[in-house]
């Protein structure tokens, strides 16, 4: 079984923009996420990205330009010393119904088909609600950052840890034993 964080894009790895990352220059990593995802790839966690794109969808941008994108945050994260293992796109708009578009677990699951990964023992990192329900759906660990749509947010779930980056995160990982982390001892 492959040890493995899932990890949202818009709003956890790179700045989120209201009409969409849609271009290789409106893609900006937050400050410290490129560290976060090296430290976890130290730790032995393979890094997925599980992420809605529905700006191909709405025909603002292409697939292409999304593997483009892709490109450019995996070779920013790869001077830092980390590795995105494989990234898992959904092009869908909320109105295609599809099974693969967060909050359903669709890209969850796909990624668990290759990874093979223990779903209550793998952690989904995110910024949305979606985010929280896909990782339940699935039956994976939720873990809720304030960047990006959780900037500024008061929302609270139960049994949801929330850090105020992907960098406190890693860091949660780093100093947590293994025990503290599966019975569920959260900061």
């Amino acid at each position: 079984m492959s040890k493995v964080v899932l990890v949202d894009r818009d709003g956890v790895i790179n700045h989120d923009k209201v009409d969409s990352v849609c271009s290789v220059a409106d893609f900006q990593l937050i400050a410290g996420a490129d560290k976060a995802i090296a430290q976890m790839c130290s730790l032995g966690f393979q890094v997925l990205v599980i992420t809605n794109q529905a700006c191909v969808g709405r025909g603002s941008t292409t697939m292409e330009t999304i593997a483009l994108i892709h490109h450019k945050m995996c070779a920013e994260i790869k001077k830092a010393g980390g590795e995105i293992a494989d990234i898992f796109v959904c092009p869908h708009t909320p109105e295609d119904l599809c099974r693969c578009r967060k909050p359903l677990p669709g890209l969850i699951f796909q990624a668990h088909a290759k990874y093979h990964f223990v779903f209550a023992e793998t952690w989904m990192v995110g910024d949305a609600a979606r985010d929280i329900e896909a990782a339940r759906n699935a039956g994976c660990r939720p873990a809720r950052v304030l960047t990006g749509r959780g900037a500024g947010s008061n929302r609270k779930y139960e049994n949801v840890p929330v850090f105020a980056d992907l960098l406190a995160f890693s860091n949660f990982l780093t100093e947590s034993n293994p025990i503290s982390i599966r019975s569920g001892n959260y900061p």
